[in-house]
């Protein structure tokens, strides 16, 4: 009985309370099964909001206020974010995390996404200062390369953020996807966005009502706008638009759609002027001016 107390205790002492993420990409079940619909992701060292227990499944609460059940030890409880130490953040689709400062010592510790933020440690100005020493969301200690990461303290501007959208060009469409291991079309937004310290909502249909934007008008296009596309009035999808190219107004999204016919899902360039994303269209929407 007493055991049973203090595991009740535990249990109801971690609810409502926060969490980290403690694996690369997290997935977000919509329902307490691994095969219901993905509904969404977290990346490493994410915080989680968790709301209660069910045996091996958890439901948590994102930062964007998405809520669904998770599976397995896959929470940090107390994250060691390094008091005042400098941060870093990940720069490539994947990254190598090692247990030391040599690739050829031991397989990676961990294989992050884009956009994982952690704070550094130490320094090495050995190997012409190529490591860095960060701390992991368990406390425990990893290295990383420089090449893998920038500093991580200063927005990106819209004109970098629109750069930085084509190294994203391949990684594969996956509903729900929320990381650089796979994306969905509101998902890749939203993470492009955040780059700027622009928190949108998940899903596209409400991205098109955030608050934060104005409509625009299709012939007066800018890059950095977003495009929106569904049936009737009802939004679907949504892509980055980034003006023309070649003489072609071309957007960037995650979609399954028939492109050009290649019918491949993953990150790829579209043409808004094409017969298949004319019909589509709805609206256009910008970011209001002196954000």
């Amino acid at each position: 009985m007493k055991r049973i107390a203090v595991l009740l205790f535990m249990f109801t002492s971690h609810a409502m309370a926060a969490a980290f993420v403690n694996v690369p990409v997290l997935n977000i079940y919509a329902k307490r099964s691994r095969v219901s619909m993905l509904g969404s992701q977290a990346i490493y060292g994410e915080r989680l909001r968790v709301i209660r227990f069910d045996h091996a499944w958890t439901l948590v609460q994102t930062k964007d206020h998405y809520r669904g059940w998770i599976y397995g030890k896959v929470l940090a409880w107390k994250k060691n974010d390094g008091g005042k130490a400098a941060r870093v953040m990940t720069v490539h689709r994947m990254n190598n995390l090692y247990r030391s400062p040599d690739t050829a010592a031991s397989s990676p510790l961990q294989v992050l996404p884009f956009g994982v933020s952690m704070p550094v440690i130490y320094h090495s100005h050995r190997h012409q200062g190529r490591w860095l020493e960060v701390r992991l969301v368990t406390g425990e200690k990893g290295w990383i390369q420089q090449g893998d990461i920038r500093a991580d303290n200063k927005p990106l501007t819209l004109a970098a953020m629109l750069n930085l959208s084509w190294q994203f060009l391949g990684v594969p469409y996956t509903w729900g996807g929320k990381s650089s291991f796979g994306y969905d079309c509101s998902g890749f937004i939203q993470q492009l966005f955040g780059l700027m310290d622009i928190q949108l909502p998940r899903h596209s249909s409400a991205q098109a009502h955030w608050k934060g934007f104005i409509s625009v008008r299709r012939n007066r296009l800018k890059a950095g706008d977003l495009l929106f596309f569904g049936v009737g009035q009802k939004i679907s999808h949504v892509g980055l638009y980034l003006g023309r190219i070649n003489n072609h107004r071309m957007f960037i999204d995650a979609t399954v759609s028939d492109n050009y016919g290649r019918n491949a899902p993953l990150v790829q360039l579209s043409d808004l002027d094409s017969p298949f994303w004319s019909r589509l269209f709805i609206e256009a929407r910008r970011l209001k001016q002196g954000r």
